[in-house]
């Protein structure tokens, strides 16, 4: 009587269950992509058929960053939301090298905010996929999806009433400026929130937590955003 073949368990790189079944692309536990494991050569074959090998310094040279809440504040404030746009393409790239999926892209995720429309659709995706991985750790939803996009659908409406407002009272156009930028700064804190407490629950896995600094970048854009919306409010005083 002849025996079932028996397989090699391959182990979840992210919660560490094994997989006894052969076809299985993803964790039954935390949903987490498996590798698919090659005896010959002792590397991990990617679902794509590329070869990668087995080691923890990539998931060092692409650890993401755990972004300070009072950086994203002042840098969606000092661009009067526009920010958001780069940080939802930022955080993005982060979310997809966690989730090790190719069919994201960034960087097409981040034009399509600006797609009237469109762009609800990408918020509420966007804010969907950082609550699935909070989820695989059991940790609460930080902000809702539907949260998300009625923010920025608001951000929207009144940042298009803005130019009409202009034209018979400047004032009243630029606190409708700030207005906008605080619903984005809900947005871009509710989600950053969200992430940062995603990373530090690397701790309990061994794994190396993403550090919280500003780059040259970010302290550029503060300072000249806030030398610009310091201009505006002199100006709008001295008018």
């Amino acid at each position: 009587m002849s025996s079932s073949p028996q397989h090699e368990p391959r182990y979840c790189g992210k919660c560490g269950v094994p997989s006894f079944v052969p076809d299985d692309l993803f964790c039954r536990k935390c949903g987490a992509r498996l590798a698919v494991r090659s005896v010959a050569d002792g590397l991990d074959d990617h679902p794509n058929g590329i070869p990668i090998a087995r080691s923890s310094a990539s998931v060092v040279a692409t650890a993401p960053r755990q972004r300070p809440i009072w950086l994203v504040s002042l840098l969606t404030f000092c661009t009067l939301g526009l920010y958001l746009v780069v940080w939802a393409g930022l955080s993005w790239a982060e979310i997809k090298r966690e989730r090790n999926d190719p069919r994201m892209h960034p960087f097409w995720h981040s034009l399509t905010l600006v797609v009237p429309v469109y762009n609800l659709f990408r918020i509420h995706a966007h804010f969907r996929a950082i609550q699935e991985l909070r989820a695989q750790q059991a940790l609460p939803p930080v902000i809702a999806p539907a949260i998300a996009v009625i923010c920025w659908a608001l951000a929207n409406g009144v940042d298009s009433q803005v130019s009409r407002v202009d034209t018979f009272s400047v004032p009243l156009g630029i606190a409708m400026d700030f207005l906008g930028s605080l619903l984005c700064l809900v947005v871009v804190v509710g989600g950053q929130m969200a992430l940062n407490g995603y990373w530090q629950s690397w701790r309990a896995e061994g794994r190396e937590i993403p550090e919280r600094r500003a780059n040259w970048a970010e302290w550029t854009t503060m300072i000249l955003g806030g030398v610009f919306v310091m201009l505006v409010v002199i100006g709008v005083f001295v008018s």
